[in-house]
């Protein structure tokens, strides 16, 4: 019923995202439909300094729900609620070999995932093979703006995302859990 984006999770200096924000702003200003349809929601804990800037400089600011941490039960519904899923990577030198847990509920939900960070990094090569949505670059406001758009006319469109079901199914628990248990075998 709304083209919402939702974000899960901690919001610091090093997910702090200026460029998604106004890249969002452009689209919006580009496409007036999109002003309509718009609700963006951020669970989570979020540093005062940023809090302060999604109040009084965020230029989409009446369109951003800031909400509380909620528990993984809930999170989990809310996750059926989205358009597209947003994961804001730290951006920082030791977060090029970090994959977030939250990347495979994600994919789990089969929602587009627009994610923010390291291009070339492993988070964005699973969401690539996958085919569960787009990773951008921090400061890349031309991209992302053009992912935003494509998100938002696919919404309009009711388009299925056509995920790489085989490729997702490789990052399941179950699947996981097996490997980790042949890795852990051949220790012994």
């Amino acid at each position: 019923d709304k083209f919402r984006l939702m974000h899960f999770g901690l919001i610091n200096e090093f997910r702090h995202a200026p460029a998604f924000w106004e890249a969002l702003a452009e689209a919006m200003a580009e496409n007036p439909e999109m002003q309509e349809a718009l609700e963006v929601h951020l669970y989570g804990v979020m540093d005062d300094q940023i809090h302060h800037w999604f109040k009084n400089e965020c230029p989409v600011a009446s369109f951003v729900e800031l909400h509380e941490p909620v528990s993984h039960e809930k999170v989990l519904q809310l996750y059926t609620t989205a358009a597209v899923l947003l994961l804001f990577m730290n951006k920082s030198e030791n977060a090029k070999g970090h994959i977030p847990g939250k990347l495979f509920e994600y994919l789990a939900t089969e929602r587009p995932i627009l994610a923010l960070g390291d291009i070339n990094g492993d988070t964005a090569g699973i969401i690539a093979q996958c085919q569960a949505g787009v990773t951008c670059a921090w400061d890349d406001k031309v991209v992302i703006k053009e992912t935003i758009t494509r998100q938002f006319e696919a919404y309009l469109s009711k388009e299925t995302v056509l995920q790489d079901s085989a490729a997702r199914a490789a990052y399941s628990r179950v699947q996981l859990t097996g490997k980790l248990s042949e890795l852990l075998n051949q220790i012994t």
